[in-house]
């Protein structure tokens, strides 16, 4: 329809909303063998929407989904760092990071997964250009250290732990997928499912990093 210069598109619009008359029969019948329309006989209604038409219609909306999830995947990501960091330093002081650190290296001797000791290792020798240990972390990362210090957070959250780890894991459903250009394997319903829960955490994220 786009590479027709948006003919077929304007003479549907003429079939099923008007005016009709200036409308040839070959225009119907291009519309017909592309398979935007079809009619049982000669002298029968023109039906839609045909399947093809169907198609287009879904691939259209699903192009326009895919484009607009990648930034929103990535907005809560930048908010968690974020709130990471307002709680932590608002009730440990400016030793957060060390007491991050030092309990990386606790969970690591209890091989418990907490944070990377290679990402610490990185940041401590200067190896990533970063301000911040947290910039250097993954979501799954991110997660981890809001369970170990979530009675900072649930007051601001008010839902439990459980629900906050449905949350995140819905969106890392996505994420993975679309950051190694896979995003076409995820379905619809999954990638919706996503987009409300990154809107739901964008709005309980929010209220922690602007007061």
């Amino acid at each position: 329809m786009q590479e027709d210069g948006g003919k077929d598109l304007k003479s549907l619009i003429k079939i099923f909303i008007g005016p009709q008359y200036d409308l040839t029969q070959n225009d119907i019948n291009e519309l017909k063998h592309a398979g935007y329309i079809w009619q049982e006989k000669n002298n029968s209604p023109i039906e839609t929407i045909s399947l093809r038409f169907q198609s287009y219609l879904m691939e259209e909306a699903r192009r326009d989904l895919n484009l607009d999830i990648w930034p929103l995947l990535t907005e809560p990501e930048k908010l968690l760092r974020n709130a990471i960091e307002a709680k932590l330093r608002g009730n440990l002081g400016e030793e957060w990071e060390k007491e991050l650190i030092k309990e990386a290296h606790s969970y690591a001797a209890q091989n418990t997964k907490f944070i990377g000791l290679e990402k610490i290792d990185d940041y401590m020798n200067s190896r990533v250009q970063t301000n911040r240990l947290i910039d250097n972390l993954s979501f799954i990362e991110y997660g981890n250290i809001i369970k170990k210090y979530y009675g900072f957070f649930q007051n601001d959250f008010k839902i439990g732990y459980d629900k906050f780890r449905k949350l995140t894991g819905r969106i890392q459903d996505v994420r993975n997928p679309y950051a190694h250009s896979n995003g076409e394997l995820v379905s619809d319903l999954i990638v919706q499912e996503a987009d409300l829960a990154c809107k739901k955490l964008i709005a309980m994220l929010n209220p922690i990093v602007t007061q």
